[in-house]
């Protein structure tokens, strides 16, 4: 399945894209998309943005579809629909 992920705020500077195209098979869930993006673009990222230790991305960011947050890891994503990758915003 073609999943695009856009990158929002600081998150396009350290991705140094805006939007990645990724295709994961079968049906990718959130967790297969943070898994396969940790692995294309984890050399890029900050230690606060990717802990290339354990291989994961810290509980600030957030993942946003359509007219939907994904906060479970095994909740499966939808064909064509754009996902959003953003930090927390803090005031």
């Amino acid at each position: 399945m073609k999943i695009k992920v856009h990158f929002l705020g600081i998150l396009a500077k350290y991705f140094r894209m805006d939007v990645a195209e990724l295709d994961l098979p079968g049906t990718p869930t959130l967790r297969d998309l943070l898994a396969e993006l940790g692995n294309q673009y984890g050399a890029l990222l900050p230690s606060e943005i990717w802990d290339r230790e354990k291989k994961i991305f810290p509980p600030t960011l957030f993942i946003r579809g359509k007219e939907r947050d994904l906060e479970i890891l095994e909740e499966p994503l939808l064909e064509e629909e754009v996902y959003f990758l953003l930090p927390q915003a803090g005031g």
